[in-house]
């Protein structure tokens, strides 16, 4: 027996799917039947000008690598995460006595929705299906809000504002 494409001379008892000596494709399988008519023999090493065939995108190495949902939209995020505290030190220190009620208000609503919102980006990030998006976007908003809070109490101490529970 004798390889259609090359014509060397294969062993009699010879059953593997490519010739040893050319690497073409034995066979009718119409998957890898040739365009060039050649009954299903193919060379699958060279291309049809002659050059080394590249490897495949979809090669499984790519299947299992973990495709990203985008890059991360860090500046988003530390605008959220610190914008409350920034403003709630800016309030303090420029409300004066006459409006106590604005650094809380920040403080307590602007901090909370900004933890929240970082929290949502953060497990948007992490999770690789959609529950556990979810979940992990629960848990750290659930993080996220009490350490934005945090931030805006300090941003209250440093823009001058006290506590007076008289």
């Amino acid at each position: 027996m004798n390889c259609p494409h090359c014509h060397q001379e294969l062993p009699g008892d010879y059953v593997g799917g490519k010739c040893p000596q050319c690497g073409a494709v034995m066979g009718n399988d119409p998957e890898r039947r040739s365009p060039t008519g050649l009954g299903g023999l193919e060379d699958v090493s060279r291309s049809e000008t002659g050059a080394p065939r590249q490897p495949a995108p979809c090669d499984l190495e790519l299947k299992t690598q973990r495709q990203p949902g985008g890059k991360f939209p860090t500046l988003i995020f530390f605008l959220l995460l610190l914008g409350p505290p920034v403003l709630t030190l800016l309030a303090a220190a420029l409300g004066g006595d006459n409006d106590r009620s604005a650094p809380i208000a920040i403080g307590l609503c602007g901090g909370g929705a900004g933890g929240i919102a970082c929290g949502l980006l953060l497990g948007r990030r992490v999770g690789q299906t959609l529950t556990t998006k979810i979940m992990l976007g629960l848990v750290m908003a659930a993080v996220m809000a009490p350490v934005c809070i945090f931030l805006c109490f300090i941003g209250c101490s440093m823009g001058g504002w006290q506590l007076n529970l008289r």
